[in-house]
């Protein structure tokens, strides 16, 4: 399967032009795989901080940001914007507003807050 996604990300496109946007963990995992060779440009995006995450709640026009404050702020270290923004995903009760309950129990779930 591993071959597989090499021959087709390598593969240059009859017509136009292909854009392909992957997200890992750590690059060095791609790397392992040879994965990383096939991409052309490489983007390191660091792990936001507490104000950064608040900041991009309120980006979203998320109306109850205020709310799950508390939850961020508790967060040792880091906070992949991946992984807030699939925690915020699985927390929404509607387009705008976050089940603030919910955001916590995903965020421990999600390894960013301990028990």
């Amino acid at each position: 399967m591993l071959q597989t996604l090499l021959v087709c990300i390598k593969k240059v496109p009859q017509k136009g032009k292909l854009v392909i946007l992957a997200t890992a963990a750590s690059a060095a995992i791609l790397q392992s795989v040879e994965l990383l060779d096939a991409f052309n440009v490489t983007i390191d995006v660091p792990a936001l901080g507490h104000a950064e995450a608040m900041a991009t709640l309120q980006k979203l026009a998320i109306e109850n940001a205020a709310e799950v404050q508390p939850a961020i702020s508790a967060i040792s270290g880091g906070i992949p914007i991946k992984k807030l923004l699939l925690v915020l995903e699985m927390s929404l009760k509607a387009p705008t507003l976050v089940d603030a309950a919910r955001f916590t129990t995903t965020l421990q779930e999600a390894g960013l807050l301990s028990g």
